[in-house]
């Protein structure tokens, strides 16, 4: 097994976690979009509807985080680039801080952050 094997078996890796990451943004969506049209036509009762929100919307919002930031990583990984090996260290740690970052002021947002008042 050489280097360039490893390469593209994590590259291959990345792309199947940034298509499992795309399904599931998809499944998070669209369960979203039922909940909402069955507790506006009475299906259900509101209460129910904002507990569903609430609870699907970290996992959503993490998922969305993780496929936007591999989807970045992949595009700039690509040859037309040529990114040094050093480089590309530089950036997936880039990347992961500023997904940190980003995740955590949604989570400061979301419960520290009393936007209803």
């Amino acid at each position: 097994m050489y280097i360039g094997d490893n390469i593209n078996m994590a590259r291959r890796s990345l792309d199947y976690v940034r298509k499992i990451s795309g399904v599931l943004l998809v499944i998070y969506v669209t369960v979203e979009l039922m909940v909402s049209n069955l507790g506006s036509s009475g299906i259900i009762e509101q209460v129910l509807v904002q507990a569903i929100h609430s609870w699907i919307d970290v996992p959503t919002a993490l998922v969305l985080i993780t496929y936007s930031g591999l989807t970045i990583r992949g595009e700039l990984y690509k040859p037309k680039y040529r990114m040094s090996k050093k480089d590309r260290g530089y950036l997936d740690a880039f990347l992961l801080i500023i997904s940190i970052i980003i995740f955590l002021g949604y989570l400061y947002l979301k419960y520290f952050i009393n936007l209803n008042a």
